[in-house]
């Protein structure tokens, strides 16, 4: 164990270029303890969400990778998927010589060399209540099963070699709000979690916390629909359609099957009454479109599609 007496901890960060990441970055930092770096996925550099954080530098610097970099000091280090450098990943991390690695919303498996370079030394923050929705792309898969009610929260864990199945040190449930956008519902996390993550970490490095191993739930849970795979479609009926189209567009593309791949939901503008049988209707950016149960008028905007 790490002795936690009198000092700060310094981590390194496994994070991503969002608010949501960096803000349990910068709670880290609130919290007393130190950040060595900051990895983040080299995929993300030619994305809408990297330029974001950039703008967000300037205005939110602390929900921001760019601006919490450039206020502590540190280095901000894109990385390759840890597969293509393994050995030489966990040797650049001790050169950093962290107390910890923090990942946080990382969607990288971490390989065994640095498993094995720090252990038990190895934490992830995973925003769901484990076991239930391990993977990637939580958020969005508890929204669109609309379970965030009962499965929102956060839980740190351990991080071993099965993609989050590591022994569980503590959870924080989060409430959900339907009537409220999906941002308050992650920056609810983000601000909650952020003192709760810096003191389970310390508690569990001080020896305060014994582990508890995950037990498997007999639903499915876990996570399995990709941004690029949110689409509605007609089998779904209107009250379905309806809670994709008000909560799914605020996390990613919200497509429809039938229609061009270059348009998503806006919004759900109206209930047109029972079901036509006709194809979606396109007139300027509304379009009307048959549910299993009903017909709609539903807004649309345009996709970035990306290279």
């Amino acid at each position: 164990m790490v002795s936690t007496r009198n000092r700060k901890l310094r981590a390194l960060i496994l994070g991503t270029p969002d608010p949501f990441s960096m803000g349990f970055a910068s709670g880290w930092a609130l919290a007393g303890h130190e950040i060595a770096a900051i990895w983040f996925p080299s995929s993300t550099r030619n994305t809408d969400s990297f330029v974001r954080d950039k703008q967000l530098a300037g205005t939110a610097p602390g929900v921001s990778m760019h601006g919490i970099a450039a206020k502590l000091g540190v280095e901000m280090r894109p990385i390759a998927k840890f597969l293509t450098w393994q050995d030489e990943a966990a040797r650049q991390a001790q050169i950093l010589r962290p107390d910890i690695v923090l990942s946080l919303m990382f969607t990288d498996h971490i390989p065994g060399q640095i498993l094995d370079a720090f252990p038990g030394q190895v934490f992830n923050v995973h925003p769901s209540l484990l076991p239930a929705y391990r993977g990637r792309n939580v958020i969005l898969n508890m929204l669109w099963d609309q379970a965030a009610d009962r499965h929102g929260g956060l839980t740190v864990h351990l991080v071993n070699s099965s993609f989050d199945r590591g022994d569980i040190l503590a959870q924080l449930p989060q409430s959900f709000d339907r009537e409220l956008p999906v941002s308050h519902f992650l920056m609810g996390m983000v601000k909650s979690g952020s003192p709760f993550v810096a003191k389970t970490v310390a508690e569990y490095l001080g020896g305060k916390i014994t582990p508890a191993t995950q037990r498997d739930l007999v639903d499915h849970t876990e996570s399995r629909i990709t941004p690029a795979a949110a689409t509605l479609s007609p089998d779904m009926n209107l009250a379905r359609g309806k809670w994709l189209c008000r909560v799914i567009p605020q996390l990613t593309d919200l497509r429809l099957e039938g229609v061009a791949r270059n348009l998503s939901v806006a919004k759900f503008v109206a209930e047109l009454g029972k079901t036509t049988g006709e194809p979606p209707a396109l007139s300027g950016n509304s379009l009307d479109y048959d549910f299993a149960d009903g017909r709609a008028r539903l807004q649309l905007k345009p996709v970035r599609i990306q290279d």
